[in-house]
């Protein structure tokens, strides 16, 4: 026997507790047929004329528990630890971030002390591309050091190096 889901009014397969469309919990009607078709809809005390009597209250609609909420587009204050960046504030740390000894000190210090998750981020992955850069230019010099010797010798015996102050 298939029911009604008394929200949306869906068809729902005997058995099921809740409805496949919306969700709302479904409490079987249980009256056989034949009490179904002389069952009262609305049983009147005798005090209570016809007039006062008002339809029954359907439930309300089906609200999902807070951890199935979708999560809030709410942007972050703009001094909170969560506040995003501007392109431009971007590229001004990472210019910041590229001066030989000052900057670099600024990243070390941005990427373990700083309070700005972006900011901490972007340092993070500047003392990473540094870590792999000087690495690879080691990896190279020690695989290249045969030629780069050569290289050198090579340039020694050829070129006359004249002192200006002798």
């Amino acid at each position: 026997m298939q029911q009604l889901c008394p929200n949306c009014k869906a068809e729902i397969t005997e058995g099921k507790k809740f409805c496949h469309n919306c969700g709302s919990k479904v409490e079987a009607a249980v009256l056989p047929q034949d009490e179904y078709k002389t069952a009262p809809l609305f049983e009147v005390p005798p005090s209570q004329s016809p007039q006062n009597l008002t339809r029954p209250v359907s439930p309300p609609p089906y609200v999902p528990p807070a951890q199935n909420m979708p999560p809030s587009f709410e942007s972050p204050q703009k001094n909170s630890s969560e506040a995003s960046m501007s392109v431009l504030g971007y590229l001004g740390w990472l210019v910041l971030m590229c001066i030989p000894v000052i900057g670099w000190i600024i990243t070390v210090v941005i990427a373990f002390i700083g309070t700005n998750t972006n900011r901490k981020n972007l340092a993070r992955a500047m003392l990473i591309l540094t870590i792999l850069g000087i690495a690879l230019v080691a990896a190279i010099l020690i695989l290249c050091w045969n030629s780069i010797s050569v290289l050198i010798e090579t340039i020694k015996d050829h070129v006359e190096f004249t002192w200006i102050w002798s």
